[in-house]
């Protein structure tokens, strides 16, 4: 049996960053020797705070910034006036967000794949058949076959469970799930362990979830390790 207090991804441990720290400082002095000729990048500079950082905000996980440079392209492409850059960015970015919210017909946004009509076994609704689509697009978040979503907490531990169908019923996406079972938080990996079950499936409505994001299954690098693991992007 695994404590919930064991499971909390935020107990990071001095040990382990002052460790980290130690691992960096012995790269830093064996690429040197290594590569005498070569210089320190302003990333092996970056390299050294980590230890600092991961004790303050957690995994640098956390400080994935690659959404926010995409966000740059639709500046990169508007720019065509040198006069007043700030003020001609701000603009052509407020007009881009005010047409795009306008032309939206619901603040709901809902794109979906292909998919066929089929006969729906679950008593879900009042629909006798819906529409199972290869993959559905709610509110930014993609949802499709193998992912995973949180459903709900228990002692602190969280219950994931693994997307098998997506279907559309009522221009509302549902998902049907299997579950899977939380085996323990690994710190050394920071993931939750999670093995499949023979449970029947769990019918869960986009709307429903305790958190929208759907996550990936990760594997080990081992040839022989099957284990699976679920990485969270926040505190479950």
């Amino acid at each position: 049996m695994v404590l919930a207090k064991e499971c909390s991804p935020y107990i990071w441990r001095f040990g382990l960053c002052v460790y980290l720290k130690h691992l960096i400082v012995e790269h830093h002095k064996l690429f040197k020797e290594v590569y005498p000729q070569k210089k320190l990048l302003p990333k092996h500079h970056f390299l050294i705070h980590y230890p600092r950082c991961i004790q303050k905000i957690g995994p640098v996980l956390h400080s994935w910034c690659m959404r926010y440079e995409g966000k740059h392209n639709f500046f990169k492409k508007q720019l065509k006036s040198f006069k007043n850059v700030t003020k001609t960015l701000a603009k052509k970015h407020q007009n881009y967000m005010a047409h795009k919210w306008r032309s939206s017909t619901t603040f709901i946004r809902l794109d979906i794949g292909p998919g066929k009509m089929i006969a729906l076994q679950m008593k879900m609704s009042n629909c006798d058949k819906v529409i199972k689509v290869t993959w559905a697009k709610h509110n930014g978040y993609v949802y499709r076959q193998h992912l995973v979503v949180c459903g709900e907490v228990k002692c602190e531990i969280p219950l994931f469970y693994q997307i098998e169908s997506v279907v559309i019923i009522q221009n509302k996406p549902v998902l049907l799930t299997i579950p899977l079972f939380t085996v323990a938080f690994q710190e050394h990996f920071f993931a939750y362990e999670v093995t499949g079950t023979k449970k029947d499936f769990v019918a869960f409505q986009v709307d429903d979830l305790l958190y929208p994001r759907p996550f990936n299954i990760q594997m080990s690098c081992g040839e022989n390790d099957t284990t699976m693991y679920v990485v969270p992007y926040f505190y479950l």
